[in-house]
């Protein structure tokens, strides 16, 4: 049991149902500053993202990518309807 009263794997089966699984296109090289960050923007255009929430300082320079905001977790509940 955790804190919130539901077991891991309640969880990961409730995740699960929101999850998208998202096929990757053939990446394109060197987009961001650190070239792993690649798969995570290639994954964001593939599953149509809202915006990407992240603390990596590379993504965070990029600010925008493909119309896809790039935010930290701060601005991301800023940017929540």
């Amino acid at each position: 049991m955790t804190l919130s009263g539901k077991s891991a794997r309640r969880i990961v089966i409730e995740y699960r149902r929101l999850a998208l699984l998202v096929v990757l296109p053939p990446l394109i090289p060197k987009v961001s500053r650190d070239p792993k960050d690649d798969a995570i923007l290639a994954c964001a255009v593939q599953a149509q993202a809202d915006a990407i929430v992240s603390g990596d300082k590379d993504l965070l320079s990029l600010v925008l990518y493909q119309k896809i905001p790039i935010l930290t977790p701060i601005q991301a509940l800023n940017y929540l309807p």
